[in-house]
């Protein structure tokens, strides 16, 4: 999460209404802190969303990143394209759909460019 949170954040500047928020499994907006879900253990818990609200430009739609703790999974809603599912490849040091291999972060940098100004840093 940490590393999308990086790449889109210089982003939001450019698009009027683009946000970013991180939430925990209790509910609480999170800090930057605690956005490494790569080195998730038995004694911590992920956070559970990441919700990138795409701008004004995109007609309010919203791109999210969930986690689970349980499975050690990512799952990410593109608005263009629905739900996907991902599993960490420490190999390639990637998000891996379960489905047919593509990395998570060019499934999202695809959405950013379709909604959004600029581009992001990953």
């Amino acid at each position: 999460f940490r590393r999308v949170m990086d790449g889109v954040s210089p982003m939001v500047g450019h698009n009027a209404g683009m946000s970013l928020q991180v939430v925990g499994a209790a509910g609480a907006e999170l800090d930057r802190s605690s956005l490494d879900v790569e080195r998730w253990d038995a004694t911590s818990a992920p956070p559970q969303y990441l919700t990138i609200a795409l701008g004004d430009a995109s007609g309010g739609q919203v791109a999210t990143l969930a986690s689970s703790a349980d499975t050690r999974r990512v799952s990410y809603t593109s608005p263009l394209l629905g739900t996907h599912h991902y599993k960490y490849d420490s190999l390639r040091a990637a998000w891996v759909s379960e489905l047919d291999d593509h990395f998570l972060i060019e499934m999202l940098a695809r959405d950013l460019i379709h909604h959004c100004k600029g581009l992001p840093s990953f």
